[in-house]
């Protein structure tokens, strides 16, 4: 079932609230305003039944005076009353005469029959009375009174219409009920309009996490706005680039690990079939020389060292990869002496001199792995380097930093083989490789170690020049504790003895 979005949802709720609300309250308004109109008419209508009966009370006192005094006859009062009726407006009538059903009784009309009159009750009989007719042409208030002038009970009544904006009430309300109805719709409309506008970076953040949770890291929410929406999608930009850059180290990983799957795989046939050739001689052949036997020998010896060596250093890139490192200070003297002691047999062995220039200093390392680069710098050196040549070791200081040399005079390496000089498995001279036992990872490794130590492996060589292979890590400087005045009073010569000496050593 498809879901309902945000702004239909609004649109619904805020119409039938306004399509309720502002249809009641239209009415509403329309009804206190009508009840203020109908009373002010009300007041109108006793004001002027008021005034006709003072032009009546003065009617008949004028004729009394002409009169000189005496009363007057009946059709003299009705001459009399006839006078004020013309100013009546046409809707007045004047019951002359005790009771309704009186022989005596005289009816004076003006544009009102006494059967349109509404029924009253007889004990109220005296005083100003209103009351409200809405039926036939009649609509608007009668007002009725009585009183007692010229010797006689006269009861007189008229009539107030209504105007015409006050009748037709009830198709007013429905016309504000329809027009209440259209408003509500263009604003519930507009509310749910803003609401779609409103809810943009939403959409093209949800659109970014779905494209993320698909597996589309590369995809951003691009919002703008000044608001907590803009500080969210900075927030889902970042997490995707991460997720990014996480994925893409993974899979720098997961190419890397298969390479060097494959190229293991690759090297291992070689020496792998040149044993199995050499036991198969020596298996088939029933007598086998003396000559024959050491060159068989030899050759099992020096291709099962190659593969000892291809897994040692892939063993060595694979711990490196995952473990971290145990950083510690170590001296650059100390750390020469113990290589110089392993690495002075091989070379002159190989007949090449070692040189170890020191300016001192510490650096902050892992001293295993440290050691381990650069005995692989130190050995690629000496296999490039010809009987009677000199590889150099140095470790010299630059501002702030250490940076440790490895310089032969040796075969040097191409513009190509630079560029391809640190790849796992890659030899520049496969042939001269081979024969010195290498597999092609000792500079890839040497690189990693170098890049867990926060540098970076710099190559320059030159092809029948030699090779300079440096690496620049910051020196240590280790943290001298403070005292006060007071410590220091306390502490004995001996003990400040060693703090200078520790300062000096660091």
């Amino acid at each position: 079932m498809r879901r309902i979005g945000l702004p239909l949802l609004v649109f619904a709720f805020s119409f039938s609230l306004l399509a309720v609300l502002l249809p009641v309250l239209s009415v509403l308004q329309m009804k206190s305003g009508l009840s203020d109109m109908l009373a002010a008419e009300k007041r109108i209508a006793v004001l002027e039944h008021e005034k006709l009966e003072d032009r009546l009370i003065a009617t008949v006192r004028e004729a009394e005076f002409r009169k000189t005094g005496f009363p007057l006859t009946s059709e003299e009062y009705k001459a009399a009353a006839e006078r004020a009726l013309p100013d009546a407006g046409g809707h007045a009538l004047l019951l002359i005469g005790s009771g309704k059903d009186s022989k005596n009784r005289i009816i004076l009309s003006a544009g009102l029959e006494e059967k349109e009159l509404p029924e009253t009750d007889d004990t109220e009989e005296r005083g100003t009375r209103t009351y409200t007719a809405d039926a036939g042409d009649r609509t608007g208030f009668f007002v009725r009174s009585v009183l007692f002038t010229g010797l006689r009970e006269v009861e007189i009544w008229s009539f107030h219409g209504l105007p015409p904006q006050t009748k037709d009430f009830r198709g007013r309300a429905a016309g504000n009920v329809l027009a209440s109805v259209l408003v509500s719709l263009i604003l519930a409309s507009l509310i749910s309009l803003a609401v779609y506008i409103c809810m943009r970076p939403v959409r093209k953040i949800r659109s970014a996490l779905k494209a993320g949770a698909s597996g589309d890291y590369a995809s951003r929410a691009d919002v703008r706005s000044p608001s907590e929406l803009a500080l969210l999608a900075g927030d889902v930009n970042r997490l995707l680039r991460n997720v990014e850059k996480e994925k893409e180290q993974l899979e720098a990983i997961s190419e890397s690990r298969k390479r060097y799957s494959d190229n293991m795989a690759h090297e291992m046939k070689t020496p792998l079939t040149s044993i199995m050739c050499r036991a198969d001689i020596l298996r088939i052949k029933r007598k086998v020389s003396e000559k024959e036997l050491r060159e068989s020998a030899n050759v099992i010896f020096e291709e099962a060292t190659r593969m000892k060596n291809l897994s040692s250093k892939l063993l060595a890139l694979a711990e490196t990869d995952a473990a971290g490192l145990s950083m510690e200070p170590v001296d650059a003297e100390n750390l020469f002496e113990e290589i110089r002691q392993a690495m002075q047999p091989v070379a002159d062995g190989m007949g090449v001199a070692l040189e170890f220039l020191c300016e001192g200093g510490t650096v902050y390392a892992d001293r295993a792995l440290f050691k381990t680069m650069l005995f692989n710098l130190i050995e690629n050196a000496l296999k490039a380097s010809s009987p009677g040549s000199k590889v150099t070791v140095s470790a010299l200081k630059e501002d702030e930093r250490i940076v440790f040399y490895v310089i032969d005079r040796g075969i040097g390496m191409s513009e190509f083989d630079l560029k391809h000089a640190v790849e796992p498995f890659y030899r520049a001279d496969k042939a001269r490789s081979r024969k010195a036992g290498g597999v092609g990872l000792g500079l890839s490794l040497c690189a990693t170690i170098a890049e867990k130590h926060g540098s970076k492996l710099l190559i320059q060589s030159e092809k029948g020049a030699g090779t300079v292979v440096s690496v620049s890590v910051p020196a240590y400087v280790p943290e001298i504790e403070q005292t006060d005045d007071a410590e220091d009073g306390e502490t004995d010569g001996s003990a400040g003895n060693g703090q200078t000496e520790e300062t000096d050593n660091g």
